[in-house]
């Protein structure tokens, strides 16, 4: 598809947590955020708050309020929302990426690649168990890899790119068989859209109460829930790593920031997630303690290049946008000063560059003269299309 890109290629974000306690739900997520939170992910924006500090000691339980609608459980099930919140702390990946974006062994402890690509073997983690006590093998990597190809959700066709097998070679060897290379298997593949499903469960319970009680290798487990209300999340007893500081975890979900931080300062929750940003300054400075992970979150409008009729068709014309955007503007006005912008990837990206810088200066006059010589000294109409799913996509229009 040919499609041009323009507009404020700023990439946002911090994550925030306001805290009551010093330590979240999940040690092992500690790995992979600048937290010991798990609900805080390195691919999303968001903002997360918790209640003012009161004691150094770590509760048994806490309550968080969350900004998703999960409508599914299962991680390879059929096409649904599912939690990131909850898929981090209940299941694990063979491969897990550390916040410098290194690979790391997870429930694969190490992996060599063929000369040529086409195949991958898989060392795995022994004495692990799954939360029903079943150990982890071989024959549930096959499961779940064939389970979430059978499943077609969308997210997971980029598996299907070059991929062509799994094998057990014994219980705690795999090997990963491709026609042709494909360089994002280890971390599209092996270290995000792919968990670890235990299949002696499944084959007792069958598919339809598995796809309602899916259980994982994390250090928590599901006791219960229901779509787009709440999840609760028992420590897993079996759990083969650091044991949760944290008994049981109740888990709200709300999609509306205001109503989330209202359920904060009534004390209703101990933590939420994704507060608007002109409202982080109001929240510390009463009292409650914020801890920044970045994320990402790149706003932009998408310009279809195929109808040459369309104004935006003209290069020039997506230049001008480009440089009558306020983008330091945008961030100071509507974002607090919390986003920051790069030319595409941020500091803690994989390929990131520090000489690129970004190439669109807020310069009205040149935005003029590009459009007069497009033809369109008078300016133009045109539809727009948001995201309105976010607090800061309805700020930015």
């Amino acid at each position: 598809m040919k499609r041009g890109i323009t507009y404020v290629k700023s990439k946002l974000i911090c994550i925030f947590i306001v805290m009551l306690i010093a330590t979240f739900l999940l040690p092992a997520c500690s790995k992979t955020t600048e937290t010991t939170t798990a609900a805080a992910t390195t691919t999303a924006a968001a903002t997360t708050t918790a209640a003012p500090t009161t004691t150094a000691a770590v509760p048994k339980e806490i309550t968080i309020g969350l900004n998703e609608n999960p409508t599914t459980v299962d991680p390879l099930g059929p096409f649904g929302a599912n939690s990131n919140v909850v898929g981090y702390n209940v299941f694990e990946p063979l491969i897990g990426i550390d916040v410098n974006h290194e690979y790391y062994g997870l429930m694969a402890e190490s992996w060599t690649i063929s000369d040529d690509g086409l195949m991958i073997e898989m060392k795995l983690r022994e004495g692990v168990k799954f939360s029903t006590g079943d150990p982890f093998t071989a024959k549930d990597v096959v499961f779940s890899y064939n389970r979430g190809q059978e499943n077609s959700m969308p997210i997971r066709e980029t598996l299907k790119k070059g991929y062509n097998r799994v094998e057990a070679v014994d219980d705690y060897t795999v090997r990963f068989y491709f026609d042709t290379f494909d360089g994002r298997f280890i971390a599209n593949a092996a270290a995000s859209i792919i968990v670890m499903c235990s299949q002696d469960y499944h084959d007792r319970v069958g598919e339809e109460v598995y796809s309602q009680n899916p259980v994982g290798t994390g250090p928590y487990k599901i006791v219960d829930w229901k779509a787009g209300q709440y999840f609760e999340l028992d420590a897993n007893e079996y759990y083969w790593g650091e044991k949760p500081q944290i008994d049981k975890a109740h888990l709200v979900f709300s999609s509306d920031a205001g109503t989330r931080t209202a359920m904060l300062q009534a004390g209703e929750v101990d933590m939420i997630q994704d507060v608007t940003w002109n409202a982080v300054a109001g929240l510390q400075s009463d009292g409650y303690s914020i801890t920044n992970v970045p994320g990402i979150n790149a706003m932009v409008i998408d310009f279809s290049l195929f109808n040459p009729d369309t104004p935006w068709y003209n290069l020039k014309v997506r230049q001008a946008i480009n440089y009558a955007i306020d983008q330091d503007a945008i961030i100071a006005g509507l974002y607090s000063g919390i986003p920051i912008k790069c030319a595409y990837q941020s500091p803690w990206e994989i390929g990131y560059d520090p000489t690129l810088q970004p190439c669109y200066p807020l310069d009205l006059e040149k935005a003029k003269a590009l459009m007069i010589e497009a033809g369109y000294a008078d300016g133009f109409e045109m539809p727009l299309m948001y995201n309105s799913s976010t607090s800061w996509g309805k700020d930015l229009v």
